[in-house]
């Protein structure tokens, strides 16, 4: 019997397709209400994300890209270049702590260990910063135009989420604050529209924007229809929902 080339490329495929499935079924465990706002098709790509970004760091087991993908549910897909989380980027590639196995261990200890930190051993932190930023007039947040906006931002930051500013240290918020501006000036966004930004890049990580975890803010930032006031509107509004989620899912305690 012949096997055509099409029918050869499709059962190469076959082992990737479960390893796809079982690890979706692992991040539906452990983030079941995330992974429901998802819905199955962008689940799917969150996988295959965590499984390249995963690879391009040498996790190649399916042990390893596990991790992997929690530390994405838990820091943002693109943690591992999100200034706000520095240790990642110089553990991942760090070959002084071993083989691929040592090194993404290292890692998920530092990062539970700043989640603990930041968020609470039971996640009271981060609950008490997501009802503060639920309650939050964005209509008062600091204006890009004013002088001391980006301190300002700060000031507002550190009074959402103490901890975790504290935990991160000013440094590495001042760093998140800079390259949200560039990024902000890239999607053209009006004030509110910078604060709310940088905003979602503390809560939801620096690379929220492209981050398959969080496809309401492409579609609220890649609709331009109506004022330059809408945007930034429907990007808070996508945002407080997104939260209600990660809220709800957070009185189950500590991420696993």
């Amino acid at each position: 019997m012949k096997i055509r080339k099409d029918q050869l490329e499709r059962l190469s495929m076959l082992p990737r397709r479960s390893v796809e499935r079982r690890l979706g079924a692992l991040c539906f465990e452990f983030h079941e209400p995330e992974c429901r706002a998802l819905g199955e098709e962008q689940l799917r790509e969150v996988v295959r994300e965590g499984i390249r970004r995963a690879e391009a760091h040498g996790f190649r087991s399916e042990r390893q890209v596990a991790f992997y993908l929690g530390l994405m549910f838990q820091l943002g897909s693109g943690f591992d270049q999100d200034p706000q989380f520095p240790w990642a980027e110089d553990q991942l590639d760090d070959p002084s702590i071993g083989d691929a196995d040592a090194r993404i261990q290292a890692v998920w200890s530092a990062a539970m260990h700043f989640l603990d930190q930041s968020g609470g051993t039971e996640n009271e932190h981060l609950l008490a910063a997501l009802e503060r930023i639920r309650s939050f007039d964005v209509a008062t947040a600091p204006a890009a135009s004013e002088p001391d906006f980006e301190r300002n931002l700060g000031d507002l930051l550190r009074h959402f989420h103490p901890e975790k500013w504290d935990r991160q240290g000013e440094a590495a918020t001042a760093r998140l604050i800079k390259e949200g501006l560039v990024l902000v000036a890239r999607h053209g966004l009006e004030d509110p529209g910078p604060a709310v930004f940088i905003l979602c890049m503390f809560v939801f990580g620096s690379g929220f924007d492209r981050d398959p975890l969080h496809p309401w803010a492409t579609d609220a930032l890649g609709d331009t229809a109506g004022s330059g006031a809408e945007r930034p509107r429907r990007l808070h509004e996508a945002a407080m929902a997104q939260i209600e989620i990660e809220r709800l899912a957070s009185f189950g305690g500590a991420a696993a």
